[in-house]
C-alpha cells in the first residue's frame, strides 16, 4: 500500500469571483466551530492571493502555477514522485539557495485574527 506523509493543517480557498466567495463565506457558517478554524477563504486576484497565502507561510513556489497562472502540475508530480521513492530532496525547487520548505510544523503558520 503507497501512501504519501501528508498531514492536512487547513484548507485555504482563493477566488476572484465575489459570488462564489460570499457562497463559501456563508456555506462556512453551517460548519462547526474547529472545522471553521481549520478553513480560510480569500478574496481577490491571483497576485493578492499569494500575497494572503504568504501570510500564512505558503510561498507562492508551491504553488502549481506559471507566470500566467496556469495550472501546472509538472513540479508537484516531480515532488510526489520523489516522496514515493523515498527520496528527501526538494525535486522541482527554485534553483536558488532559498530553502523550500516541504514538511511544515506548527510554527510555519501564521494565525490572523478577526472574524470569518
Amino acid at each position: 500500500k503507497l501512501s504519501l506523509p501528508i498531514h492536512t493543517a487547513a484548507f485555504h480557498f482563493c477566488l476572484d469571483d465575489p459570488e462564489q466567495y460570499l457562497l463559501l463565506k456563508v456555506a462556512l457558517r453551517a460548519a462547526s466551530a474547529k472545522s471553521r478554524a481549520r478553513v480560510k477563504v480569500h478574496y481577490g486576484s491571483h497576485l493578492e492571493c499569494q500575497y494572503l497565502l504568504a501570510s500564512y507561510g505558503i510561498s507562492k513556489e508551491l504553488l502549481p502555477l506559471t507566470a500566467t497562472y496556469e495550472v501546472d502540475m509538472h513540479r508537484h508530480l516531480n515532488w510526489v514522485d520523489s516522496c514515493i521513492r523515498g527520496n528527501k530532496t526538494n525535486v522541482g525547487a527554485p534553483a536558488s539557495n532559498t530553502a523550500v520548505v516541504t514538511e511544515p510544523t506548527a510554527n510555519d503558520v501564521l494565525y490572523m485574527g478577526g472574524n470569518m
